[in-house]
């Protein structure tokens, strides 16, 4: 029964940290590092270090500079569906056009091409990068389940068929099917959205999500490189920061983001 509530400025419109407006990219950005998992994340010294339970990066070749990304055994969404590379192609995809509003159009990963014909159920992704680039290890950042996305963006069929929808709308560029992936990266992760869509593989998952609140639960059974110390995290975005301060000296909550 322990609990941490958390006070945190600005507005939650959608829980895709990827996405989201310069308002409320703090909070989901925090949310996203209790709920999910990354190649290689900082530890407490402040460290980059690698998460080789999670997967596995390794530059394949120098020039043209090319980098395979493979998910590992502890890589699945708490609905029990297995990461692979629907999501980082939907990630890369993301980057690469901007109608899906990623932070990372622009960046480096915007020149990185898909290596090869993706197919839904692989473990792992190949990357050509037009240049060689210093963040490689870190480029690419899954934040939303790219089933969720496609069942959004109505991609009918089990998640098998929907991850199938998805690479097969990204391979074959079907420009309908891809804006409405664009639309769902941010709607389907809106605090109105139904709760079954904000799925993680973290040390949190979720429980409650709106507007005004967030509910985050310990994974008892998770063995990433960040396990949870509270059973559970209850987040609280305020508008400005003395209204959070404010929670803070009453008791309402015990710490500001």
């Amino acid at each position: 029964n322990s609990h941490v509530t958390v006070a945190e400025v600005g507005s939650l419109t959608s829980l895709n940290a990827d996405v989201v407006s310069a308002a409320s990219n703090k909070i989901a950005s925090d949310v996203s590092l209790l709920t999910t998992q990354n190649f290689y994340e900082v530890d407490k010294n402040g460290e980059l270090v690698a998460n080789p339970s999670f997967g596995t990066v390794k530059v394949v070749k120098e020039s043209p500079f090319t980098v395979t990304y493979s998910f590992g055994k502890e890589a699945v969404w708490d609905d029990g569906s297995k990461m692979d590379s629907t999501d980082l192609a939907l990630a890369v995809t993301a980057a690469k056009n901007a109608e899906f509003n990623s932070i990372h159009f622009g960046t480096s990963l915007s020149g990185a091409s898909i290596v090869g014909t993706p197919k839904a159920g692989d473990s792992s992704l190949t990357l050509q990068f037009d240049k060689p680039i210093a963040d490689w290890k870190t480029v690419v950042d899954v934040t939303v389940p790219a089933h969720v996305v496609g069942k959004f963006a109505e991609i009918g069929g089990n998640v098998a068929a929907v991850r199938a929808g998805v690479i097969s709308a990204i391979v074959e560029k079907k420009t309908e099917v891809l804006a409405k992936l664009a639309t769902s990266y941010t709607d389907a992760f809106k605090p109105s959205a139904n709760v079954e869509n904000f799925v993680a593989n973290g040390a949190y998952a979720f429980t409650e999500v709106s507007a005004t609140k967030v509910v985050l639960k310990a994974q008892r059974d998770y063995r990433g490189l960040h396990s949870g110390i509270a059973e559970t995290v209850n987040v609280l975005p305020f508008e400005d920061n003395a209204s959070a301060y404010k929670s803070v000296a009453s008791g309402k909550v015990d710490v500001l983001a």
